[in-house]
């Protein structure tokens, strides 16, 4: 895992936003490896809990590299305006998250049981993993 500079990254499209921030597509400009990386907002008088916490527990998860887990490459630190700064989480880059998977093939059917049986298997070794650190 290692500290990044914003300015090693080419920002790409949006892939999603949630609670604490919206995450996007970055190319490593020296190698053109692609990223997801999350963007927290935070206030210029400090870093908040949750970014540290949150930090810590994919620090956690990631040092044994579970294939059911999204890998945590590094992070990086960045002055956006006057008001607020961006910490990036950057993590491996997947194809697509399941349930785009999910409903992108299945909207018309039923997805079959030995498929369902394969991501729920998965799902739960994750879930055994995460809860087991």
């Amino acid at each position: 895992m290692q500290q990044f500079s914003a300015d090693q990254f080419d920002e790409g499209e949006r892939i999603g936003s949630g609670a604490y921030g919206t995450v996007m597509k970055h190319i490593l400009k020296k190698t053109g490896q692609q990223f997801a990386v999350k963007h927290c907002r935070y206030r210029k008088d400090g870093i908040p809990y949750w970014v540290h916490r949150e930090m810590h527990i994919l620090q956690l998860l990631c040092k044994d590299n579970h294939p059911n887990i999204v890998s945590l490459k590094g992070w990086f630190f960045t002055e956006d305006d006057n008001i607020s700064n961006v910490c990036g989480i950057v993590f491996e880059l997947m194809v697509c998250d399941l349930r785009k998977y999910i409903t992108s093939k299945h909207m018309e059917s039923c997805m079959p049981l030995l498929e369902v049986k394969h991501y729920i298997r998965q799902l739960c070794s994750g879930l055994d993993f995460c809860h087991s650190r």
